[in-house]
């Protein structure tokens, strides 16, 4: 194998070293705590690999099996709508012991993140503005040959993913946030989340082809000529889906994760008060992508309340990913889990700030997490 950092090989699962007894591990992308992203080849075969470990305290999405279903959706989407080229091929997925794999071609790139940071506020305008009209031309309005089952609006994955954040070991630093505006208990956030949407009309209420399910601009991979895009690392459903909740991870990547992944919510340099200021160009820039998408009187709102629909989503996004960090953290393989305690309180403290601005009549704002008291 070619030889990578010594703390990168650590983190990598016996059986997935097993596996890959016959290729060359060129990068270590991601993961160590019972999920880890590769770059392999075999001669000139290059290949993302993906694997995620069985663990019993997994959350829904985060389960090794789902990878098996990614690859379902991505064979259904190229037999469906083979025009929408834009999805990275599945070569390989298979069941180990324990844990399971997920091989795609590999593709030379940069994410719509990276553009945005390297101050180029146009550019990233311009690869938004392809990557929904894409969407909205190609995928979500296909729908599927075979009977489907209708998808459970993503507040009740809300609902799920926070049950488990109550009853995590170490989450009481942060399980009760201070009530900056009036608003109801941590215990009644998922009761708040579902009074708002059905109050203001912002829970799914048209359902559409599976396109994607996991949206935030880290699984989109922008070609060096920026002459067009491929996405990555789906959900894994066959079920119809609601491409605002697509939309909401748009928000969340530029709004929190970026920030949170790249440690931007700390510190006071001028490198990073530059880049803070990027994020927040860009999720104007996702703001106007979103008033002008060309898919949206399908969805049957008008500007406004699309918008209003994005921030629910991604506020609820924001509170799911909180339940992801502590997942991370609760693991045997986690090194630094004081880490993504940190990160799971701003995901939450920030997406409960915005839901109880969506409570009020008022014009959502989102708060930052460098905004944080």
């Amino acid at each position: 194998m070619t030889e990578i950092d010594q703390a990168e090989r650590l983190r990598i699962p016996g059986e997935l070293e097993i596996h890959l007894r016959n290729s060359d591990i060129e990068g270590f992308l991601s993961g160590g705590s019972g999920s880890v992203t590769l770059i392999a080849s075999r001669g000139r075969d290059r290949r993302f690999v993906k694997y995620v470990a069985r663990r019993s305290n997994a959350i829904d999405g985060h389960e090794a099996d789902r990878l098996l279903t990614k690859a379902r959706q991505v064979q259904l989407i190229r037999r469906i709508a083979p025009e929408f080229g834009t999805y990275v091929p599945v070569v390989r997925a298979a069941r180990l012991p324990h844990g399971c794999v997920l091989e795609s071609q590999f593709v030379e790139g940069s994410s719509p993140i990276d553009i945005l940071l390297s101050g180029d506020v146009p550019g990233f305008s311009t690869v938004l503005t392809q990557i929904l009209d894409v969407l909205g031309s190609l995928a979500y309005n296909r729908r599927a040959s075979e009977p489907i089952s209708p998808s459970a609006p993503y507040v009740d994955r809300l609902s799920r993913r926070l049950d488990y954040v109550a009853s995590s070991q170490g989450f009481a630093a942060f399980a009760q946030p201070p009530d900056t505006q009036g608003g109801d208990g941590f215990a009644d956030v998922t009761n708040l989340a579902l009074d708002i949407g059905a109050s203001r009309g912002l829970l799914p209420t048209r359902l559409f082809f599976p396109a994607h399910g996991d949206l935030n601009l880290f699984n989109v991979i922008v070609r060096p000529d920026r002459s067009g895009f491929a996405l990555v690392d789906q959900r894994g459903t066959v079920d119809d889906w609601d491409p605002v909740y697509d939309l909401g991870k748009i928000l969340l990547s530029v709004w929190l994760q970026a920030a949170l992944e790249l440690g931007l919510h700390t510190g006071d340099s001028p490198e990073v008060r530059r880049r803070r200021q990027l994020l927040s160009c860009g999720a104007e820039v996702v703001r106007d992508c979103v008033d002008s998408w060309n898919f949206r009187s399908a969805l049957g709102v008008d500007r406004k309340q699309l918008w209003l629909r994005v921030v629910f989503a991604a506020a609820v996004h924001a509170m799911c990913e909180s339940a992801a960090r502590i997942s991370v953290a609760c693991s045997p393989a986690c090194t630094d889990a004081e880490r993504e305690y940190e990160k799971a309180a701003v995901y939450l403290s920030c997406g409960r700030l915005l839901l109880l601005q969506l409570r009020s009549s008022r014009e959502p704002v989102l708060p930052w997490p460098w905004d944080r008291a």
